[in-house]
């Protein structure tokens, strides 16, 4: 707890994150691994946006991974999990979907606040502190974390960051995106 709150604080100094080129296909695929490695589910790729974008690798790595490990409490090891990228417009999209119970309407606005804790939570070892740092690591990054809903009743929660940097650079090429 002590380490998360500590990041949590961190997230506004200036260095809190460590901006260089990503190769968006190979990353996905890595974070994919890794998640993986969380919990035995039915893991699936969406999609992988081609590019390099600019970005804190290991920030966004663990966002990710925590989207991840959320969606394993609340998924069984017959359902599915889907992690993806896509480049929409002036944004790039990460993605982690499940086909769980999702979050109740109830729980939907205060999930992102720290030490909030879902209605429904199967599993009491959390803190509350998860959603707020990928909030925080989407705020870092100019963008936002955002719950979708899905047609199957779980719960998509993705990463909506800006592709272009504060100084106004492209932070993004894409080549054959499906742009929507």
């Amino acid at each position: 707890i002590v380490e998360d709150l500590l990041m949590l604080a961190r997230s506004d100094s200036p260095n809190f994150l460590s901006i260089s080129e990503v190769d968006l296909e190979p990353f996905i695929d890595e974070v994919l691994d890794k998640a993986q490695a969380l919990a035995p589910r039915k893991w699936y790729l969406d999609h992988q946006a081609e590019g390099v974008a600019l970005l804190d690798r290991q920030r966004i790595t663990q966002a990710m991974l925590q989207l991840a490990l959320n969606a394993t409490q609340h998924t069984t090891t017959d359902q599915e999990i889907h992690l993806g990228t896509e480049i929409y417009g002036d944004q790039l999209h990460l993605w982690v979907r499940d086909t769980g119970s999702g979050v109740p309407r109830a729980d939907r606005e205060r999930v992102f606040d720290r030490f909030a804790r879902g209605s429904t939570n199967g599993d009491s070892s959390g803190t509350g502190l998860g959603l707020a740092i990928v909030r925080a690591i989407a705020q870092g990054h100019g963008g936002a974390v955002v719950l979708v809903e899905t047609s199957s009743g779980g719960a998509e929660f993705r990463l909506e960051l800006p592709l272009q940097s504060p100084e106004g650079n492209l932070a993004a090429a894409s080549k054959d995106t499906i742009w929507s």
